[in-house]
Parts: structure tokens; sequence; C-alpha cells
């Protein structure tokens, strides 16, 4: 007995890498079979939308399920599947309906917290809505930033923007309490205390918009996590005034003061993702997209994060501004107007043909950002951005090659919170 348990450890120890191999091959052949079944599944009708859960199992969508550092064809294939399973769940038959029907009750009791399937929304004075974080820390994250800064030693003018999603100084705020389960601001002042510890110059927009005189309806979307169109315009001067500091620019930011601008507005009330898990009891939008009054052209290069490519020439509304965003329609409201300035694009690159100061910004960004960079783009010769989520290069890379002036490293805690930036600086 004792020989023979010897014999069987034995045995295990010498072919490991040939027992997971096997493994993974018929973990992959498991997976064929259950995608078969999934797609014989949405002929039957047992999803509401077959293409969504096709795009669930392309590149872009599955890399965030992609464990650290592994590429290979069975992780990648494991990666699908979880995105595939995340989809599934979201497209089983009265799996929304039933979410937004707790959610449309509860608000109509008039609760400030909402519970929406996993997560806490909390109801703001004016009806805005906001999800409450559970994350302990987000000390990795800012220290990867970090470890970036300081291996550029000097070499470039580097800026850390921490988007703080919610709440600024001088609007609304969580009542007394609520930190026990909203760790949003221990949250920020961790990542900030991390960047500044490093040396690195920093922005916080909890500080953009006090003492502006402007309000949460003005700032930011009831509906949607997103900051309005005037909010982006009044941070870009905030960026170009800091980045006249850093690099010895002389950008005009006076140019960037809303009084310099017109208005376009959505032709229908827009309704955010958080609204729609809330139903009709949703406080709806009215968005307002700032244009400058001057003329200008501008060329712009876009990756989006479908892996379209798109470009377009000619004046700022023609060139930046998605208009067709402002007019879309669905079940009687707008549910893209918070894109007309972009938000979910891979890479952007904006040329300014009549910019006054030849400087070219690289900008590492999430959906907060890319309208700023639309707006820094009147000011500057060139503007290029990038959301990790959706590009496949290094910031080390991207550096190489536009050859920037000054790198922005500008990132909503909520980014930090769901996708792993480690090892892409």
């Amino acid at each position: 007995m004792v020989l023979n348990k010897w014999m069987l450890e034995e045995n295990d120890m010498e072919a490991p890498e040939k027992k997971s191999v096997i493994r993974r091959v018929i973990s992959a052949v498991l997976a064929v079979f259950l995608l078969a079944a999934v797609f014989c599944g949405c002929i039957g009708g047992l999803v509401k939308d077959p293409r969504a859960l096709l795009e669930s199992l392309k590149t872009y969508r599955a890399r965030e399920y992609l464990p650290e550092g592994r590429t290979d064809f069975f992780d990648m294939t494991s990666a699908r599947l979880a995105s595939l399973e995340s989809q599934l769940g979201r497209q089983l038959p009265l799996n929304d309906e039933m979410s937004e029907l707790n959610a449309d009750f509860q608000f109509g009791l008039n609760k400030r917290t909402i519970v929406s399937g996993s997560q806490v929304m909390y109801r703001l004075p004016n009806g805005q809505l906001y999800y409450l974080s559970q994350y302990e820390t987000l000390r990795d994250q800012a220290e990867a930033v970090a470890d970036f800064y300081r291996g550029l030693n000097g070499t470039v003018p580097f800026l850390f923007c921490y988007i703080h999603p919610g709440f600024f100084n001088g609007g609304f705020a969580l009542p007394e309490g609520y930190d026990v389960i909203d760790r949003g601001d221990e949250l920020g002042d961790e990542i900030l205390a991390i960047m500044r510890s490093a040396g690195a110059e920093t922005m916080d927009s909890r500080t953009f918009f006090e003492g502006t005189g402007y309000t949460n309806d003005d700032l930011e979307l009831k509906t949607d996590k997103h900051w309005t169109s005037l909010a982006a315009l009044l941070a870009a001067r905030l960026y170009a005034e800091k980045i006249n500091e850093l690099t010895g620019a002389h950008l005009d930011a006076s140019r960037l003061d809303p009084g310099n601008f017109r208005t376009e507005r959505a032709r229908l009330p827009y309704d955010g993702s958080y609204g729609r898990k809330i139903g009709h009891n949703a406080t709806l939008d009215d968005v307002t997209v700032y244009v400058p009054d001057h003329a200008t052209e501008l060329t712009r290069h876009t990756l989006e994060h479908t892996g379209k490519y798109v470009s377009a020439s000619g004046p700022f509304e023609e060139s930046v501004l998605r208009k067709n965003k402002l007019v879309s329609e669905e079940n009687g409201v707008n549910t893209e107007a918070h894109m007309a300035l972009g938000l979910t694009l891979g890479y952007e690159e904006i040329v300014n043909h009549g910019a006054c100061e030849d400087l070219t910004v690289l900008v590492v960004r999430d959906s907060y950002t890319c309208p700023i960079c639309a707006y820094l783009s009147l000011l500057t010769r060139r503007v290029v951005s990038v959301d990790l989520r959706y590009d496949d290069r290094s910031v080390s890379q991207l550096m190489e090659q536009c050859e920037p002036d000054i790198v922005i490293v500008s990132l909503s805690r909520m980014m930090m919170e769901t996708v792993d930036i480690r090892g892409r600086f």
C-alpha cells in the first residue's frame, strides 16, 4: 500500500505540464459545446439580443476578464467565456425588467438608497443618482501610475488628474453616516496621497467647480455618471492653465470661457444608464453641448472601442462634435446624447490646423476626460488621448509614437476600481 501510494504521488509529479495542457484542451472543447448550446438558445429566443452575445466574445470585451500577464489561446478562451457568461446573465428573459421593476418600486416609495442588482444607488436631493463605492483600497492601481511617473525621471512634464464622480466641493454631499457604506472620498484621498508622495503634480476634480456659482444641476447629469458639457469645458480651462505652468507654453485658456461658446441641445430628454435602471420615475436630463463661436478647423482620427476607425475634418461642430447623438431616439427618449463629445473611444487624435501653440499633449484617460480633450484641442496643435480599456499599447509605446510635450494621466475613481491598469504603464 505504501509503495502504491508513493508510485501514485511520483506519477502525479512527473508530468504536471502535460496534465495542465490536457485540462486546457478539455476546457476548450467544453467551451465549444457551451457556445453551441448558448447560440442554439439564442435561436430559440432565450435571449433578447443575440448580437450582444456575439459582441461579448470579441477581444476588446474579453480582455477585461483576462488574467494579468496571460495572453495565450487557453487564457483568452476562458476570458471570452467569462465575458459571454456576464452578458448572458444580462440577456436572460425578464432579468433587466425585474431589476428595473424592483428599483422603480423603491424609487416610487421615495427611498434615498435603492438596491439595483448587486449595487446600491443613492438619490441626491435633486434626483441625481450615485452608486455607492464598496472598494477598500486602490493602492496598487495608484502605485502603478506613481512608478511610471518616477520612471520618467523628469524627461517630460507629467500631470496626474483625479476625477471624483458624483461630488465636488460646494455641491451636494452624502449625509453624515453614509461613509460607512461609501468609501469614495477615502479612496480619492488615498490615490492623491500616493501620487503626491511620489512628487507628481496633481489636480483633484473635487476642487474644480468650487466658487464658480454652478450647481449639481449645471455640472452633472442626473441619470448618468458623467459630467455635463459645461463641466468638461470648465475643467479644460484648468487643465490648460496647468499645462502652461508645467511646460512654459502660452495656451490662451480664457478662450475656454463659456461666454465664448454657443449651445446645441439634444432633441429629446436624455435618459442615462442609471436612470434606465429605475424606470419611468427617473428625472430626465436636458443635454446641452457647448460649441465655440469662433472659426475653427480641425481633423479628428478616432479608433472607437468597437475597433471601427473614423476620421473627420472641418469646424469643431462637424469634426469633433457627433451631432447624430443629439438626435438619437429610443422609446421616446435620447440614450446617446452624452456621447456627443466621444466618451467610449479607444484612441483619438485631434489636430488643430489653426492653433497658435505647437504643442502635443498625450492624455491617458477614461470617459470623463474625453470631452475635456475635445475642448483642449481648441488651444493646442495636437491632442492624443487613449483609453487603456480599448487599446493594447502601453503608455510608454504611445509616448514613443507621438513624442508628447506633456503626459497627462486623468482617471476617474470608477476607472481605477474596475480596470486593472497595472502593467500598462
